[in-house]
């Protein structure tokens, strides 16, 4: 499973909105859809702020 698909699943855990999870992390939701979909990536730090938003940790 990719990355991104990590985040929409656990956010979907949390029964978390992308607008939830945007607001939390101060980018728009539509970045986050994008995301979530594979269709662009974020930066480390605002891959960072997501997993500590969702509880996660990322494993190299």
């Amino acid at each position: 499973m990719e990355q991104h698909q990590i985040v929409r699943r656990k956010r979907r855990e949390l029964e978390m909105t992308q607008q939830q999870l945007a607001d939390r992390i101060g980018m728009s939701q539509a970045m986050i859809q994008h995301y979530e979909n594979g269709r662009s990536g974020v930066s480390s730090k605002t891959l960072e702020k997501i997993l500590n938003v969702l509880d996660l940790k990322l494993e190299l």
